[in-house]
């Protein structure tokens, strides 16, 4: 993708971090409830706005999402620590 590809120039590049993460939660949204594609997908989202936190651990944005995908993932622990931290 474009935000991937923007990446591989400024792995540093926090909106294209964003933006990405996005994508594959939209994307993942469109595919049936607990269908490998969805998991794999909101993993990669997952995955993509820990990167965002690790480099500003207050974005509420990403904070936010990440816990929102981890409580649907029905795991609890995961999101109430993100969430409440």
């Amino acid at each position: 993708t474009n935000y991937e590809q923007a990446l591989s120039l400024d792995s540093e590049n926090m909106n294209a971090m964003m933006k990405l993460a996005e994508s594959y939660q939209r994307l993942a949204n469109q595919e049936p409830p607990g269908s490998e594609l969805a998991d794999e997908l909101f993993t990669m989202c997952v995955k993509q706005y820990n990167q965002v936190t690790k480099r500003d651990p207050k974005n509420a944005k990403a904070l936010l999402e990440q816990g929102k995908i981890l409580f649907w993932s029905q795991k609890y622990s995961d999101a109430a620590n993100i969430l409440y931290a």
